[in-house]
This record gives C-alpha cells, structure tokens and sequence, in this order.
C-alpha cells in the first residue's frame, strides 16, 4: 500500500501516445528496502536509500519549499522504519514504460 502516492501519471497511456507511441508496455518492479531473500543485499539497499534521504535533503527541501526541520522529522520517521522490525515492508516502486515510435514523428 502506498502512503498517499499515486502512480496514474506513469500509467496515462496519453502521455505516451499523444507523441506517436505505440504498443506501449508497463512494467512495474517492487524493490524491497531491508528485508527479502538476501540479506546482505537487504541491508545494502537500507542503507542506500538512507544515504539518499540523507543527501537529497537540499533539493527536496526547496523543491517542496519546507524547511529543513519539517524534513528533517519526516526523514527520521522513514528512516527508524527501515532501521528497525515493524509491520511495514518498505519498497521502492519502480516504473519502466516501453514501446514504439515510428521514425516520421
């Protein structure tokens, strides 16, 4: 369950086809973020993501216009889910949309 997030925009085949594409394709890939099968693999990619949130802090922060506290509170929330055992399995969604162009657009 996603928390508030949409994914219709990745989904809007008229985004894709109002520019010529065709046989448009989604593929949609959960990355589990601290648990799953490899645990070394596991950890890492916790781990990663907490140094993204760490260093994206100035550009989400101004994208957004917060300040750095409000940030800094929802970052320490994320952050003590993923560090520690809880009834969330946190993830990554990654989108990929493929299909075909003809040369002449």
């Amino acid at each position: 369950m996603l928390r508030d997030v949409t994914d219709e925009i990745i989904r809007d085949d008229k985004l894709f086809s109002n520019y010529g594409w065709t046989d448009l394709n989604t593929l949609v890939v959960r990355w589990g973020l601290g648990w799953g099968d490899d645990e070394k693999f596991d950890s890492l990619s916790a781990r990663n993501y907490i140094n993204v949130v760490t260093a994206t802090r100035p550009q989400i922060t101004a994208a957004l216009g917060i300040g750095e506290d409000e940030y800094d509170e929802v970052a320490r929330i994320a952050i003590q889910e993923m560090s520690s055992e809880n009834d969330y399995r946190q993830h990554v969604t990654l989108y990929s949309r493929f299909g075909r162009k003809s040369l002449e657009n």
